[in-house]
Order: structure tokens, then sequence, then C-alpha cells
């Protein structure tokens, strides 16, 4: 079985207008708020917290998954309907709280995605492919390196590594095996931290109608993903 990381539209004839949000509203301070969501992220929340709710552009559409908001990139705004499906087909490790979206009026069906278990134990460090961004010696700038490994420990090392050296490491081809969950994340991959889903939750979340959700295949890299004439491209459109 395929599985795939959940990515917004980068399809304007989706999305309306990319961005999406021309501005957010926030109950309180944004940044040193320990109850501000994007500061708590991956852990399990006791209470409340405070969560920004974004005005669309007035040529943007509502969709079923709203782009990433700068304050809080790790943390999904999804819908009413995108929550039921997501809650049905995962019972630990994930909360949701309620937000809003403007456009116009309120529609107050939006929910922030908290999910604070990961499940790095169905990753195949065999079979991934890791990027590893060295700095180069005497310039500015990285060289990026395709490394493969034999298991856990070695990737462990390597990304020590990379954390006292202050470079990027993190697996740009992502195998899996033994998978149990429709709904899962796993850290460690590009951008941080990535949310992936089965086949069939992906035929699901299409079948119900769904929008503003792309789904890039885990076994390829985000660059062959977005690669012009590419799988992303052939499945849903030019992002140009």
């Amino acid at each position: 079985m395929r599985f795939y990381r959940i990515r917004h539209s980068l399809n304007t004839k989706v999305t309306g207008k990319y961005p999406q949000i021309k501005d957010v509203i926030y109950s309180g301070n944004v940044y040193n708020n320990p109850k501000f969501i994007n500061a708590l992220r991956f852990k399990k929340i006791e209470f409340e917290p405070e969560v920004p709710k974004p005005i669309l552009d007035n040529k943007a559409k509502k969709t079923d998954l709203i782009e990433a908001l700068p304050t809080a990139p790790f943390n999904f705004l999804i819908s009413g309907k995108l929550k039921t499906i997501l809650q049905a087909n995962r019972k630990e490790g994930l909360q949701f709280f309620k937000s809003s979206v403007y456009k116009g009026i309120e529609d107050t069906d939006y929910w922030f995605l908290n999910l604070y278990i990961f499940s790095n134990e169905y990753i195949d460090y065999k079979k991934c492919v890791l990027m590893y961004k060295k700095k180069k010696k005497e310039k500015y700038g990285t060289i990026p390196i395709s490394m493969n490994f034999e298991n856990k420990t070695f990737f462990i090392l390597e990304k020590e590594k990379a954390k006292i050296n202050m470079e990027a490491f993190f697996i740009e081809k992502l195998a899996l095996q033994n998978v149990e969950e429709n709904f899962f994340g796993i850290n460690d991959v590009e951008g941080g931290v990535g949310f992936y889903v089965s086949e069939k939750l992906k035929n699901e979340i299409e079948e119900a109608g769904c929008t503003g959700i792309e789904f890039q295949p885990s076994e390829l890299s985000y660059n062959d993903w977005v690669a012009r004439g590419g799988e992303r491209e052939i499945v849903y459109g030019r992002s140009w």
C-alpha cells in the first residue's frame, strides 16, 4: 500500500488565490505567549489555547485545508468535514481546537489540529534516502549530499553531528514498514514534520469532496514532487 503526505494545494483554481490569507485576527500576544498554540506544538494540551483566526482574501476560496499560517506552521487548519474524517481514522494522539475563518462572514466550523504522538517506528531506515546539507567551508551556502543508512543508530549519530554543526539533515525520500495507522505523523522529514495518510484514507478524503489538499507520495522527494512535468503536475495541474 502507498502512503501520502498531506500538502496544501498549489493550484489557484482550487484555492482561488495564493496566498489565501490576507490578514489574521489574534486574541492575544503571538510571541513569547505560553498559551499560543504554536508554543504548544507536538505536546498534549490540557487547556484551551489561544489560536489565530485568518481572514481570507476576497478572491480566495474557503477550502477544507487552509494554507499554513506563519505563526502556526505545524498546526493544520481544517474544516469540520475533514476533522470528522480524521477523527474517525485515529483514536489517540490528536486534538482539535476551535477557530474561525472569515470571508465576509465568520465561519466557525474550522479547527486547528494538534498531533502530539508521532510514529517514527514506521520508518524503514534502510530504504530511506537522507539529505544532509553540509556547510561549505570557505563560502556561504550548503552542499546537498544524499545518504543511505543501514539502521536507526547511524541515522541518529549523523543527525546529532548535523545539529552540532548547525546543518540541515532530514529524510528526503521516506520508506515505511509495518504501518498500523491510516493517519499518522513523522518527524525528521523535510520541513521538520509531515502528516501522512494511507491510500485508503486518501481515497476517503477525495470521495468526500474535501478541497485544498494534495497528496504527495511518501517515497518522492519534494523536489521530485513539484518538478515540472512530474507526478504533482499530472495529478493536480500546474502551480504557475
